[in-house]
């Protein structure tokens, strides 16, 4: 079997563009999750794609994140 072509420099610019987004995404939400501070990001529809553990653990925000459907991490 031939060894497959060597892939474009745009190809793995775009390759290495990605890993360092999925990086800098890892490493916010570590800060988020240390921070004293409720953070969480909602889409239009109200649906919460992240809270961080003082949201999740705050009686200020547990009616607002408890709503069936509303709590993707769990």
């Amino acid at each position: 079997m031939a060894p497959a072509p060597p892939l474009p420099d745009s190809h793995l610019r775009i390759k290495a563009a990605m890993a360092k987004t999925a990086e800098n995404e890892q490493r916010f939400r570590e800060l988020a999750e240390l921070l004293p501070e409720t953070v969480y990001e909602m889409d239009m529809s109200g649906h919460f794609g992240y809270v961080n553990a003082k949201g999740r653990n705050s009686s200020d925000t547990v009616g607002l994140i408890s709503r069936p459907g509303r709590m993707p991490w769990t």
